[in-house]
């Protein structure tokens, strides 16, 4: 299921989770957990992230804001 959500073809989905404060709440509490599987998933979880970003522009500017804080740390 996850693959399919992931897929290019499944943008209009994650354009309503977009928009769903409570998911966009939860992906933030969980973005260590999303993020460590990016190195076995990345084909999949980080077009589902950027799709999701492009219509929350709330959530765009969040994972700018914890990417430069990791960047900062190493």
């Amino acid at each position: 299921m996850l693959s399919k959500i992931c897929s290019g073809n499944a943008s209009s989905v994650l354009r309503v989770i977009s928009n769903q404060q409570q998911t966009i709440d939860k992906i933030k509490s969980q973005f260590d957990l999303l993020a460590s599987l990016v190195n076995i998933k990345s084909s999949l979880i980080e077009p589902t992230f950027i799709t999701i970003a492009k219509y929350n522009r709330d959530m765009g500017d969040w994972m700018i804001k914890i990417g430069r804080a990791s960047c900062r740390e190493r």
